[in-house]
């Protein structure tokens, strides 16, 4: 990683991803989550037996996801 702020240090990062994606290669998104977990980015990674799409379980980790970061202390 050639550019980064302190900032941004502790933004959560979701990755998901297709298993049999023919358009981006699951091995691109694993690439990026190796790539920002070194770099000690706090990286939630998810893949799904689905081409280049999105499924409604995705949808729901989605949702779950944000919810928990938006909670209102």
């Amino acid at each position: 990683m050639t550019q980064r702020h302190p900032a941004n240090q502790a933004l959560p990062i979701l990755i998901m991803h297709g298993t049999h994606d023919d358009v981006v290669p699951e091995a691109l998104g694993q690439k990026a989550r190796d790539l920002l977990t070194e770099a000690g980015y706090p990286v939630a990674y998810t893949s799904y037996r689905m081409q280049h799409a999105v499924c409604l379980e995705q949808i729901r980790e989605i949702g779950h996801w944000l919810a928990e970061r938006l909670k209102a202390d």
